[in-house]
């Protein structure tokens, strides 16, 4: 939108579209970031740049093909306004298809397409299908999980990987490190330096054992006399005091825990001293010695007791980090066994793709870096790929994995020699755009520090000046929404943690005044519309609802929703024209944190009468349509499954009722097939004799056709004969059909896969119902979007709620978890064995983590979660554009307000805390008032207002 002052960002926007000059672009929301990139790419092929040599990367699909309409919009745009040659546009439109973007997978694949002998690949490969990774990835956990069972018998890391994790813990294990093996093979390699050969079992023991006897010596006044002043009278504390006589009464050598007996000893012995000298959080415990079950009526004497408490207090830390380095170094053997577990894994799983001649996305993208990375061995390859890209332009970089980045640095890598082989009118430029305040992203690996990464390499690339600019004028929210999210940013970034060692955290959350704060002012589109005499009545634009119970809440959020809806004042802009006009359903969103709690606020719109949809909504397989049909394949599949026949018949499909079921009870499975007629029965209701009577002869003819014909051609006559569609109305019809339609296109990729029976297609679903499938997309047709703030990114919306912000969201949890590079210690690829302490420091700073051992990474997981979630509520925040509601579930009043672990309300201001509080009490009234710091004051409308 034009303005009539210039903005104040307006000189970094003119260094971004300048082709000549290498940039990193921070956007913040709502700044007009994608115009920037189309203004560019059209300023490249302005300079006579050829769009073969123009390489754009985006990160989905739909913003691909979105910013490639732009860029053919503005060219015309251009050749109206006479600001590009109409000759030079004549010669482009008709090569309008070389104007690429493309998904970073895509241009791997096509990488890979051009260079398969360079890769090492088969040229005829093609990409694996969801049909059949679930299926290879079932076979080689299988094939894994047993061969590593015979190997246990002769390796003691693998035995003892299945003793500490058990076999069903290990297989999730080892299914999650498939899924991220791009960063999973690194790290577990780097276990060797961590767990070198001489590590064993016995050794950790022995190691063990002689700190602890250190430390039992080090006892004041004796071990026997402190022994002997201890709880005695208990029977517990006697075996523990007889073990540490033991442990003291020789030297320990490896050889004393050769046995797998004496090691499990060991381990009995150390759980003792764990629960007697560590509180429950793994502290040493203090002085008092509270949370051990022992009193001082259990010692000879109070004094004695004192005396004892008094000494264990004084050794307490050493057994502690004797108790510490044993874990560490059992995680570190445990770590060293999964590594051949998961190489045995991955060589299968490998094994399986390369038989079919396909490869996974994760493959594509490895074998993309290493086919850059060995390019010199192929000289002409290289030449083709120089002369080729030599403009190259990537957005979202804030979402960018180590492994996208060194896809793309070894694009570019030869451009610090010069401009190499390009004979453009320009030389090479690199453009990057990204806001790492967006970066939300790190469970995929996206690594939020890349960032500055990327402003060193580029400005190595030439030039000397810093490529770093940005960009802070938002042409999208209200000027109360900018001042409010001001506030909360500023706030957000005065919580910073430090880092495990000291100094700030490199995935900190920042809100610098200079790069972040948004200039508030009358927005753009306001100007405008003023401009045309629009009316802009003032009208809030924040608010707040609360309530004591998720239900209160979720009708509350649609009560205020209904009302917007039906008054005939409120008006919201139009994102095109930035004229006011009426909101609709489709103007509004619901974000949540996490997809638990969506179905509530479904209901709640449902009963005011609001359509709503689920945008990219979790939870396919749990959808009652899809559960309908998939009772039908499994009791087709196996008509003699009491269950199966039960599950089915209630089912939409056929809709007995919880009457018949009882009065049919265990002869269901006869009922069904008229070996046992119950219509006689007068408890029977004489609907359900009707439905009986007519789904008998339905079943047999589809019983008869089953395996006979494709699966999805007996499952479409099935729906069709039920007249299963007249089912899925209501205001979530869309939703259900569309639902309907993915699960029936699975069904038929299944079955053009290969023979495919109803018993086959059956565990198939199952498997994939375990993947947290997506429910199938629909177009927002006027109706509210109910979606995560994940989903949420890039989309904005004239009206936004922002619900459950205090409900927790604790992540991590996985039985085997990998430490980034940057949180691990500096060491050498060898362990110096004399060097006791470095070797330890290592193995309490892994690269990975089994089970309950805690490491440095673990510890510092709360802190990284809270980062990310400062940056998950500023996303959600800026995704308003006209009106911004917080909502929450509160305690009742006189209850303590503390928001859930990982929620949004954790990294929310602690002065706004109270508002919520207030607002659940009184819901009506006039606007509640935040004053954050002297002179920013925001009012928050409550609902009904």
């Amino acid at each position: 939108m034009a303005t009539e002052r210039p903005l104040v960002d307006a000189l970094a926007r003119q260094h971004a579209v300048d082709p000549s000059r290498h940039i990193v672009l921070e956007a913040s929301a709502g700044t007009g970031k994608t115009r920037v990139l189309v203004d560019r790419y059209v300023n490249l092929l302005a300079a006579g740049i050829d769009p073969r040599h123009i390489l754009a990367i985006t990160f989905t699909r739909k913003a691909a093909a979105e910013m490639r309409a732009r860029i053919v919009a503005r060219l015309e745009e251009r050749v109206r306004l006479q600001t590009f040659d109409a000759g030079r546009w004549r010669a482009l439109r008709a090569r309008i298809a070389d104007v690429n973007i493309s998904t970073i997978d895509a241009f791997c694949l096509a990488l890979l397409r051009e260079f398969p002998l360079e890769a090492d690949i088969d040229p005829s490969f093609d990409l694996a299908d969801d049909t059949e990774l679930p299926r290879v990835t079932e076979a080689a956990l299988d094939h894994a999980l047993r061969t590593c069972r015979e190997r246990a018998r002769h390796d003691q890391d693998i035995a003892l990987a299945f003793a500490q994790l058990g076999e069903r813990r290990l297989r999730a294990g080892l299914a999650t490190l498939l899924e991220r093996r791009s960063v999973a093979r690194a790290a577990l390699r780097r276990c060797v330096r961590v767990a070198p050969a001489s590590l064993t079992a016995a050794a950790a023991c022995a190691r063990a054992a002689h700190e602890m006897r250190g430390a039992f010596h080090r006892v004041r006044g004796g071990l026997e006399p402190w022994l002997r002043n201890g709880p005695a009278q208990r029977a517990e504390f006697l075996l523990l005091a007889e073990d540490i006589r033991s442990l003291c009464a020789t030297a320990a050598v490896d050889t004393e825990y050769a046995s797998a007996e004496a090691q499990a000893r060991f381990r009995v012995l150390v759980d003792g001293l764990r629960g007697y000298f560590l509180t429950t959080a793994g502290t040493p415990r203090d002085r008092s010695f509270r949370g051990t079950g022992y009193r001082e009526a259990d010692a000879v004497s109070p004094a004695a007791w004192r005396r004892h408490r008094d000494a264990a207090a004084e050794v307490a830390g050493e057994v502690a980090r004797a108790l510490h380095h044993f874990r560490a170094d059992l995680n570190a053997i445990v770590g060293r066994g999964v590594l051949r577990m998961f190489g045995q894994t991955l060589e299968t799983y490998e094994a399986h793709l390369r038989g079919a001649s396909r490869l996974d996305f994760t493959g594509v993208l490895e074998r993309a870096v290493a086919l850059l990375a060995g390019m010199e061995e192929f000289a002409h390859s290289r030449f083709r790929l120089e002369s080729r890209f030599t403009h190259v332009l990537v957005d979202e970089f804030q979402d960018t994995s180590r492994q996208q980045w060194a896809l793309i640095r070894q694009l570019v890598a030869q451009w610090g020699a010069g401009s190499g082989v390009a004979t453009d009118a320009l030389a090479p430029s690199m453009f990057i755009v990204g806001d790492r305040k967006q970066s939300i992203y790190g469970f995929r690996d996206a690594d939020v520090s890349l960032l500055g990464e990327a402003a060193a390499f580029i400005q190595s690339l030439g030039g000397g000046e810093s490529p770093t600019r940005a960009i802070r004028v938002s042409f999208r929210s209200a000027p109360d929404i900018l001042r409010f999210v001001n506030a909360v940013g500023r706030d957000m970034a005065r919580q910073a943690l430090v880092a495990p060692g000291g100094g700030p955290r490199r995935d900190a959350f920042r809100y610098d005044p200079s790069v972040d704060h948004f200039p508030v002012d009358r927005r753009p589109d306001e100007e405008a519309a003023r401009g045309r005499g629009v009316d802009e009545r003032r009208r809030s634009a924040l608010g707040i609802i609360a309530g004591d119970r998720l239900a209160v809440t979720a009708d509350r959020v649609a009560a205020e929703i209904a009302r917007l809806l039906g008054d005939p004042e409120a008006v919201v802009h139009d994102r095109g024209t930035g004229l006011s006009r009426r909101p609709t359903p489709a103007d509004v969103a619901i974000l949540f944190r996490s997809r638990d709690t969506h179905r509530e606020f479904e209901r709640a719109l449902s009963a005011v009468g609001v359509p709503s949809f689920v945008y990219k909504g979790r939870g396919f397989f749990d959808a009652a349509e899809v559960q309908d049909v998939v009772a039908l394949i499994r009791y087709l599949a196996d008509p003699q499954s009491p269950l199966r026949a039960a599950a089915f018949c209630r089912s939409r499909i056929v809709h007995l009722s919880d009457r018949a079921l009882y009065v049919c009870g265990e002869r269901l499975v006869e009922v069904l097939q008229a070996r046992h007629p119950v219509e006689d029965d007068p408890r029977l209701p004489t609907e359900d004799a009707r439905v009986l009577d007519q789904v008998r002869h339905g079943i047999r003819r589809w019983r008869a056709l089953a395996d006979r014909v494709p699966p999805a051609a007996l499952l479409d006559l099935v729906l069709a004969e039920t007249a299963y569609a007249w089912e899925l109305g209501g205001t979530g019809a869309q939703q259900a059909h569309e639902n309907v339609k993915k699960l029936r296109a699975m069904v038929r990729r299944f079955q053009n896969r290969g023979y495919a029976t109803l018993e086959r297609l059956a565990d198939h679903l199952a498997l994939r119902a375990e993947q947290d499938e997506s429910s199938a997309p629909v177009e927002a047709v006027q109706a509210v979007s109910l979606m995560t703030v994940h989903a949420s990114k890039g989309l904005e919306f004239p009206v936004v709620f922002v619900v459950d912000l205090a409900r927790g969201a604790v992540s991590g949890g996985d039985v085997i978890r990998l430490a980034r590079d940057d949180e691990e210690p500096d060491a050498s690829d060898e362990v110096d064995e004399d060097e006791e302490s470095a070797a330890h420091e290592r193995r309490v700073r892994p690269p990975v983590t089994v089970a309950d051992f805690q490491s440095a990474s673990d510890v510092d997981a709360p802190a990284r979660d809270r980062e990310e979630t400062k940056r998950l509520l500023y996303v959600a925040l800026t995704r308003a554009r006209d009106q911004l509601w917080l909502s929450a579930v509160v305690p009742p009043p006189g209850m303590p307000f503390r928001p859930g672990r990982g929620s949004l309300a954790e990294v929310l201001p602690a002065s706004l805390l109270p508002l919520l509080v207030q607002a659940a009490v009184t819901p009506e009234g006039p606007p509640l008032e935040w004053v954050p710091e002297p002179g920013d004051r925001h009012e928050l409308a409550r609902s009904g207002r």
